[in-house]
């Protein structure tokens, strides 16, 4: 497969299809803290209404564009600019994993978090479990910096959280 030209962008009207599908993956609640469907009305809100001012919000969205199709979504949130930090999380359709995507998107916005923002530090939370999304980070420069323990209700059990950090 030749290498796909990923980009991030802002999210546009467009991309309501592509949101509600990634908004309402039952695969994507299971490594995130979504558990509730999400209607396109109120997806379509969010994007009109979205204004993009991280130091308004505290949060930033970017629609990751690989080979010119919107592929999925990468998000600043928790952005702390007194503590020069934020956290990450990502979601990636399934047709466009296992393609390099996801990882270019991460490069991309830990240079953006770094020469826009100014940041010293990036965290991400991930499930023990979910070895792709581990690798993904683990590969990206980030490290383990500890373990928040039963921290997500799987049914009648538990799965522990790693907490992944990148300094700028």
């Amino acid at each position: 497969m030749e290498e796909l030209n990923v980009k991030l962008r802002a999210v546009e009207p467009d991309d309501l299809d592509t949101l509600y599908r990634l908004e309402n993956d039952p695969d994507v609640w299971r490594v995130s803290w979504g558990e509730a469907p999400v209607s396109r009305q109120m997806l379509w809100e969010y994007i009109t209404n979205y204004t993009a001012d991280v130091y308004r919000d505290r949060q930033l969205r970017f629609v990751i564009e690989a080979g010119g199709q919107a592929a999925g979504t990468i998000d600043i949130s928790d952005f702390d600019p007194r503590n020069s930090r934020a956290m990450l999380g990502i979601a990636v359709d399934k047709e466009s994993q296992h393609h390099g995507i996801a990882h270019k998107a991460v490069e991309q916005v830990v240079d953006y978090c770094r020469m826009a923002l100014h940041l010293h530090q990036l965290a991400v939370l991930v499930p023990r479990d979910n070895e792709a999304s581990m690798r993904l980070f683990l590969d990206s420069g980030f490290t383990t910096s500890g373990c928040l323990r039963s921290w997500l209700r799987r049914g009648t059990s538990y799965v522990d959280v790693m907490v992944l950090q990148r300094f700028l």
